[in-house]
C-alpha cells in the first residue's frame, strides 16, 4: 500500500484477538510512511481483547482509532484524520517507550 500511495488504510480489527508489539510497531510504522505521500491509516472495530493492548499505547493518541469502519469512513470524509506528525500527541521516545512497556507485559 506505500508503493501504491494509499490515501487512506482503514484496517477492521473487530475478528482479530491477539495482537502483539511488533504489530504495533508495524502499523505505527506504516502510519508514519504513508504521511509521506499525505495518506493515513486508521483502525476500527477494537474488541475487548486488544482493547489493553491498545490502551497501554493511550488509545487515538497515536494512532486514528473509531469503532466500525463507518465511523473510519466519516471522519475521512470529515478531513478529521491527519498524516502522521501533522497532529501526532505522542513524540518517537514516547511511543517507543510505551511500546517497551507494552513488550514487557
Amino acid at each position: 500500500k506505500i508503493e501504491a500511495r494509499c490515501k487512506a488504510l482503514i484496517l477492521d480489527l473487530t475478528d482479530v484477538y491477539h495482537i502483539d508489539s511488533a504489530a504495533l510497531v508495524t502499523f505505527i510504522d506504516y502510519y508514519r510512511e504513508a504521511a509521506q505521500h499525505g495518506g493515513v491509516l486508521c483502525l476500527c472495530g477494537v474488541n475487548e481483547g486488544l482493547r489493553p493492548v491498545f490502551d497501554t499505547l493511550k488509545q487515538g493518541a497515536l494512532l486514528p482509532i473509531f469503532a466500525t469502519v463507518a465511523d473510519a469512513v466519516a471522519a475521512l470524509e470529515r478531513r478529521e484524520i491527519q498524516p502522521y506528525g501533522t497532529l501526532s500527541v505522542m513524540t518517537d521516545e514516547s511511543s517507543a517507550i510505551a511500546l517497551r512497556e507494552l513488550a514487557r507485559g
